[in-house]
């Protein structure tokens, strides 16, 4: 089953964790600086968000009690931006 990340929020946080970000197979860039990013499959995503909190928390000098992923990694949290996982259907190709 294919997936898709939802990158939104402020600018700065949307391209730093866009570019920690590098398994997905195509990019669309959407309306203020927010992307969605499209996988193979949802297990390709999940590893790809728990491998970009990994490198935004060891680059950051003090990240904040917000910066982290949730235990399904479904939803990354970076400064003032967000990165959500969405299944896609086959309806939705």
């Amino acid at each position: 089953m294919k997936a898709q990340i939802l990158i939104k929020g402020q600018i700065g946080g949307n391209f730093r964790i866009l570019s920690k970000l590098s398994n997905y197979e195509s990019k669309k860039d959407t309306m203020f600086n927010s992307f969605t990013l499209i996988y193979d499959s949802v297990s390709l995503a999940k590893k790809d968000l728990r491998k970009a909190i990994k490198s935004l928390k060891s680059d950051d000098i003090n990240p904040t009690w917000r910066d982290g992923i949730n235990k399904d990694a479904t939803h990354l949290s970076y400064d003032a931006s967000e990165a959500i996982l969405y299944k896609m259907y086959k309806n939705e190709l």
